[in-house]
């Protein structure tokens, strides 16, 4: 479930606006289905929520008690090695003195 957890929410949260529409669509033509959409849009919209805000509290735990043991930015110094590709100096090709025209016809 831990997996799936943000997927689900986020389609639950989907669908409570969808049937935030219906009830705003029945409402407004006076049908008496329009509550039980209101009350199952509101269902789900707390259920998203809460799922969504869990996913969120796990990565906060899972970086705090992991982020520590990995590489920061400073630990790579990844301004320094990201100029020094682009710094380097050309390497010169040596020329052959001994050559002439002929030898390449």
């Amino acid at each position: 479930m831990k997996k799936t957890r943000l997927y689900v929410g986020i389609a639950l949260l989907v669908q409570a606006f969808s049937f935030v529409i219906m009830f705003i669509i029945l409402a407004a033509k006076k049908k008496s289905l329009a509550a039980a959409f209101l009350a199952v849009a509101a269902m789900e919209g707390a259920a998203g929520g809460y799922l969504v805000w869990q996913h969120r509290q796990d990565e906060k735990e899972y970086e705090a008690q992991f982020g520590e043991d990995f590489l920061t930015d400073e630990d790579m110094d990844l301004d320094d090695d990201a100029l020094s590709l682009f710094t380097e100096e050309e390497e010169t090709v040596p020329k052959d003195t001994e050559a002439s025209e002929a030898d390449f016809q």
